[in-house]
C-alpha cells in the first residue's frame, strides 16, 4: 500500500485503502479526470463541514489529494496517482458517514454549540470558545475511533463548560451597558456622594447576574432585568454627576445653578399650558405640574374614547342587547295586566 505522510490513523484505514486500490485499478478514467472528481469531493467535504464532523477523515482526504496532485505534476506512476486520488474520495465518503454518527450521538453538545454561536460567544470570548471547540473536536475524534461510549461520557463535562460560557455570554451581552454606566458613575464618586443609591444599583446588578446564572433561557425575564439594571445605572450616573457638580461648585455659581433648575421646571410648565408658578418651591411646582398633566391625560383619554368608531361586531352586540331588553319589557307588561 501507499503510505500517506502526516496522516491520522483511523480504524478503517486498511479497508479504505483496499477499496481505493480496487476501484482505481478497475477505473477507465484518466488520472486528470479522477483528480477533478476528487477535487469536487473535497469541495463537498468543506460544504458539509467535515472539518467539524470528521476532522481526521477530512485531513487525510486533503493529504491524499495533495500527494496525488504533486505526483501528477511530477509525472509519477499513473496507478499510484489514481490510487491516491481514489483514496482521497474514499476518505470523504467515510467522513460523511462519520458526520451522521456524530449528529446522532452528540445531539446535546451540537445544539449547545449552535446556541453559543447564536449568542456570539466566539466573538465576545474567543479564547474560552476555542477551548470548548477543542474539547468538542476531541469528542468527534473519539467517535472517529469508534469510541462512542467514551465520547458520551466525556460530553458531560463539555456540556458543563458550554453552560458556563453561555451564562457568561448572556451576562455580558445583557449587562455590559449597565456595567459601563456604573463605571462612569464610579468615576463621578457615586459611591461616596450617593452611597445608598449606589448600593441599590450594585444590588440590582448582582441580583440580575444570579438570576441569569440560574435561568439563562428565560429571555423575557432577563430582558426586563436588563432594562431595569440599565435604567438604575443611568440614573445613578446622572445623579452622581449632579452631586459632583454641587460638591465642586463655587459660591459665585450657586445662583446660576438654581436659576437653571427653575428654567427647567418653567419649560415643563409652559408645555403643560399652566399659569406661571415660579413663585413656589421646586417641590410645589412639581406637584402642580404633575396634577395638571394628569388632568390633561384623562381629558385626552375621554376624547379618544368618544371619537372611537364602533365596529360591526360591537353594533351586533348592542342589537342583541336591545332585543333582549325589548323581550323583558313585554314580559313585564304582561305581568302588569
Amino acid at each position: 500500500f501507499l503510505v500517506l505522510t502526516a496522516c491520522a490513523s483511523l480504524p478503517d484505514d486498511k479497508n479504505l485503502k483496499n477499496h481505493a486500490q480496487s476501484v482505481a485499478s478497475a477505473s477507465t478514467l484518466s488520472s486528470a479526470s479522477l483528480l477533478q472528481r476528487a477535487k469536487l469531493k473535497l469541495q463537498k467535504g468543506k460544504t458539509e463541514s467535515l472539518n467539524l464532523y470528521a476532522p481526521s477523515y477530512f485531513e487525510n482526504a486533503q493529504n491524499a489529494y495533495q500527494e496525488a496532485r504533486e505526483a501528477y505534476q511530477d509525472k509519477d506512476d499513473k496507478d499510484d496517482i489514481k490510487e491516491l486520488t481514489q483514496l482521497s474520495i474514499e476518505y470523504i465518503d467515510s467522513g460523511l458517514r462519520n458526520k451522521k454518527v456524530v449528529k446522532d450521538t452528540l445531539k446535546k453538545s451540537l445544539k449547545h454549540r449552535q446556541l453559543l454561536r447564536t449568542l456570539k460567544a466566539h466573538k465576545h470570548f474567543p479564547q474560552a470558545f476555542d477551548i470548548i471547540e477543542e474539547r468538542f473536536l476531541e469528542l468527534v475524534k473519539s467517535i472517529e475511533q469508534r469510541k462512542l461510549d467514551a465520547a458520551l461520557t466525556a460530553e458531560r463535562d463539555v456540556l458543563k463548560e458550554m453552560s458556563t460560557l453561555e451564562v457568561k455570554t448572556i451576562g455580558f451581552t445583557h449587562l455590559s451597558k449597565a456595567e459601563e454606566m456604573l463605571s462612569k458613575a464610579q468615576q463621578q464618586d457615586a459611591q461616596q456622594l450617593l452611597p445608598n443609591t449606589y448600593q441599590q444599583t450594585i444590588n440590582k446588578l448582582a441580583a440580575a447576574r444570579v438570576f441569569i446564572g440560574k435561568n439563562p433561557r428565560k429571555k423575557s425575564k432577563i430582558n426586563k432585568l436588563t432594562k431595569s439594571c440599565l435604567f438604575a445605572s443611568q440614573r445613578l450616573f446622572y445623579l452622581a454627576r449632579q452631586a459632583k457638580r454641587l460638591e465642586d461648585m463655587e459660591a459665585s455659581n450657586i445662583e446660576k445653578y438654581v436659576l437653571s433648575r427653575a428654567e427647567q421646571l418653567q419649560r415643563i410648565n409652559t408645555a403643560a399650558k399652566q399659569a406661571d408658578v415660579g413663585n413656589l418651591s421646586f417641590n410645589d411646582q412639581s406637584l402642580i405640574l404633575a396634577e395638571q398633566i394628569k388632568k390633561q391625560n384623562n381629558k385626552n383619554k375621554r376624547t379618544q374614547k368618544s371619537k372611537k368608531k364602533i365596529t360591526p361586531e360591537e353594533l351586533d352586540k348592542w342589537k342583541r342587547k336591545v332585543v333582549l331588553l325589548q323581550r323583558e319589557v313585554k314580559r313585564l307588561r304582561k305581568k302588569l295586566k
